[in-house]
């Protein structure tokens, strides 16, 4: 079960919710009426075709879906329509992120970290210099693409051209990362209880206070001041 919400501001604030189970997407609003149900990623066993990662662009426009069927969909979502508009092949995507223009998609997979054009549908990176496997993708607000890879446990900061290493997370299999509104830096592992948090304008890092069972997935308010961690 992925679960990940939409804030747009138009005349009024519109809340959306798509929330995938194996090979379908449910798209509800805030108060879970279902708007629509997307289908399109291929059953490939019995349990379907799970799906691993959803993603909104930051303009409310797209929605990406990434799938164990080695493909990522792209929804258009306008005017109380939402329709199939691009389907990229990658083999075993794992993380989505939007950059905050919303023109490009970064694809977190097996094989590595790319660069997608929603537009075009063309890869336009391949981001050689970050190790595989990726298991974690995040813009923050000013476009530093954070990435993290297992096995060994490492973060990397993009900035265009120019890659970094970042602090080591505190577990050799991170899963998830998160970039709060003011670029602060949150690293997971499903298999561990520990959260490493990293300012990179102060280059401090620190753990914060274990939760009462392991994190998977963290999501950061729109104003950056809470963290919301789903098991």
């Amino acid at each position: 079960l992925h679960i990940k919400s939409r804030q747009k501001h138009s005349q009024k604030l519109l809340w959306d919710v798509s929330i995938a189970f194996n090979a379908a997407i449910q798209v509800t609003d805030r108060e879970g009426n279902l708007l629509w149900e997307l289908r399109g990623h291929e059953r490939i066993d019995e349990l379907g075709s799970p799906i691993v990662d959803l993603a909104f662009s930051k303009d409310g426009e797209l929605l990406a879906s990434a799938s164990r069927d080695g493909t990522v969909r792209l929804w258009g979502m306008r005017k109380d329509q939402c329709r199939p508009v691009r389907v990229l092949t990658i083999s075993e995507p794992r993380r989505l992120s939007f950059s905050p223009d919303s023109d490009r998609l970064t694809v977190a997979a097996e094989d590595g970290c790319s660069i997608w054009n929603v537009h075009s549908g063309e890869r336009e990176k391949l981001l050689h210099e970050v190790p595989h496997p990726v298991t974690g993708v995040a813009y923050g607000p000013d476009g530093v693409l954070v990435a993290i890879t297992s096995d060994p446990g490492a973060s990397y900061l993009i900035r265009g051209e120019q890659v970094e290493a970042g602090p080591e997370p505190p577990t050799s299999s991170p899963s998830h990362v998160a970039v709060s509104k003011d670029g602060r830096i949150a690293i997971s592992a499903s298999s561990d209880p520990q959260v490493m948090l990293w300012d990179p304008a102060t280059q401090v890092s620190s753990l914060a206070p274990e939760p009462p069972e392991t994190v998977g997935r963290m999501e950061w308010s729109a104003d950056g001041l809470r963290r919301f961690d789903l098991p």
